[in-house]
């Protein structure tokens, strides 16, 4: 009986450690799970087979005996290491991360924890640990009452004040979306015949916030003769949509604008443009469309760098001393081996081009994190992938003004 109460606690265990996760409430019924496992094992004794072979066994003793030193090590090398790496760990980093914190917490045991249970000069250490606390208990206030030693973080807290061209690139963003350069300004209003200049060349921009973001530097560099129509809203993928249910979503609505523009305008050329990597075979439909429709030319809009947190932070955390103008540093580096397979992947048109952002602002030593000589004024990205104004400008006039003059 008491082997089947030791088995039954740690399958109750084992059944813990599989179903609780990140998105289990905390408190909730499955931590009654934990709980009864370890009563029961407890309860079963000493001599019954499982907790002789397998609990007694030394390194689970040991594990056992460092259990509280490792509690209070690891979340604390843990937290530090995600501020440092702007993000979440990869799993070499966490390996590291467990096999410093065992070494701290056997150490921790060896020298500090043992030493304290010895019975000699008992009211010494007692009166050393009350001092210890003492001094623990008035930092906690001075640092409360001083609101946290914000002076560290200001920085971090108000990347503004370094980077002038984050307002700028916030100014330049409008979360709503754009519907910009048509006969009528939102989808609600009923549109007219074209009213642009017959003799300028039509450009249409369509897409999520990667659209809108190229919206600044196409504006500042396109020339005279063209003429830019923009049709954006966060998070909404391009699509050809000519019937939509009731009441119709943002996105929805969106496509459903476009897609009628875009059989009436004919405008020449379409830039497509999503955060997510092309889909060959949803891009080759697309462009199929566009084609039948008659556009032109069909410009899809590569992956921009991503980092695993905004860049600003980045910089002020990891890189501040010595700013490099390329880096790796918390960059995504599948993000690029993902372009790079959505670009050799993508449909083999004629009239299909693909603008390789990642080719133009990485290298072997990384993305660009600043353009120009100073990194306050030339910083390519205010968050985690979207490109600053500058940026903006620098792709718009290296890709796509080139490549637009190609094409005519």
């Amino acid at each position: 009986m008491p082997g089947l109460i030791s088995i039954s606690g740690a399958l109750l265990i084992l059944i813990a450690t599989l179903e609780i996760d990140k998105n289990s409430l905390f408190p909730g019924w499955l931590a009654i799970l934990p709980t009864l496992g370890t009563f029961l094992l407890i309860a079963a004794g000493p001599f019954t087979p499982f907790n002789k072979l397998i609990l007694s066994n030394p390194f689970l003793v040991l594990i056992g005996l460092i259990s509280y030193p490792l509690y209070l090590w690891h979340w604390s090398i843990i937290s530090m290491a995600r501020i440092l790496q702007s993000g979440e760990l990869n799993v070499s980093m966490r390996i590291g991360i467990l096999v410093i914190s065992l070494l701290l917490s056997f150490l921790t045991f060896r020298f500090f924890e043992r030493h304290f249970r010895n019975k000699k000069r008992k009211n010494i250490k007692a009166i050393g640990l009350l001092l210890f606390m003492g001094l623990i208990a008035f930092l906690g206030h001075n640092i409360y009452s001083r609101n946290g030693l914000d002076f560290r973080s200001e920085l971090l807290k108000n990347p503004e004040s370094y980077f002038p061209a984050i307002p700028r690139a916030l100014q330049s963003q409008q979360a709503e979306g754009y519907i910009e350069g048509f006969p009528c300004s939102v989808p609600e209003i009923p549109c007219g015949k074209q009213s642009h200049q017959v003799d300028k060349k039509q450009i249409l921009v369509w897409g999520d916030s990667h659209a809108q973001m190229m919206r600044f530097g196409l504006l500042k560099e396109l020339p005279n003769n063209w003429d830019l129509q923009l049709a954006t809203q966060p998070g909404c993928q391009p699509k050809i949509l000519f019937i939509i249910s009731t009441p119709p979503q943002e996105c929805d609505a969106l496509n459903l604008f476009v897609s009628k523009e875009i059989s009436e305008l004919q405008p020449k050329i379409v830039l497509l443009a999503q955060r997510d990597a092309w889909n060959p075979q949803i891009a080759d439909l697309l462009y199929a469309k566009l084609i039948n429709m008659g556009v032109q030319k069909v410009l899809f809009l590569g992956k921009a760098p991503e980092w695993s947190a905004k860049l600003p932070k980045i910089i002020l955390r990891q890189l501040w001393h010595d700013i490099p103008q390329y880096s790796q540093a918390s960059l995504n580096t599948e993000v690029i081996a993902i372009n790079l397979r959505a670009k050799k992947e993508m449909i083999k048109r004629p009239k299909a081009y693909y603008i390789d952002m990642i080719d133009l602002l990485c290298n072997s030593n990384g993305c660009l994190t600043y353009l120009g000589d100073d990194p306050r004024t030339g910083l390519t990205s205010m968050d985690t992938n979207h490109l600053t104004p500058l940026a903006s400008a620098y792709v718009a006039k290296n890709l796509i003004i080139p490549l637009l003059n190609d094409l005519q």
